[in-house]
């Protein structure tokens, strides 16, 4: 959350917004993850990202 804060200051505002959230995931807990299967794990990441409605 820290990430997407500094990523929302960067853009001009004082509130974090859904997009900030999956721009900065990937890149912040990517290596936390590991997919069962082989394969590019931070773009299944983004997959999931966008597959969850934002509010």
């Amino acid at each position: 959350l820290h990430s997407a804060r500094a990523w929302a200051l960067m853009a001009g505002r004082d509130h974090v917004v859904p997009e900030d959230l999956q721009t900065v995931l990937p890149h912040v807990v990517g290596h936390r993850l590991q997919a069962a299967e082989a394969g590019d794990d931070a773009q299944r990441l983004v997959a999931l990202l966008q597959a969850v409605p934002i509010p």
